[in-house]
């Protein structure tokens, strides 16, 4: 149910989509600049999203990358598809 919750505001689905289509992930400068957010909007809806496992992170120097967890979206995706004609 967190997930289908977290999944629910259109700022963290932008999110996803962004990180779903970076191959090498973003760091959260890349994310809020390209979403027109503020820092601190990304990142609070960044931990809802990892809290619920959608996103993990990488460190690389000294930035954080995130990137989506595919399979496990995908994986919602066919549950709710199951589910929802």
């Amino acid at each position: 149910m967190k997930v289908l919750r977290a999944l629910a505001h259109p700022l963290r689905l932008e999110i996803l989509q962004y990180l779903y289509e970076r191959e090498n992930g973003a760091s959260v400068t890349e994310i809020y600049e390209a979403l027109g957010v503020d820092q601190t909007v990304a990142s609070q809806q960044l931990r809802i999203l990892r809290e619920v496992e959608l996103v993990y992170w990488k460190r690389f120097q000294v930035y954080r990358y995130y990137y989506v967890d595919k399979a496990w979206l995908e994986a919602i995706s066919v549950a709710v598809k199951k589910y929802m004609p």
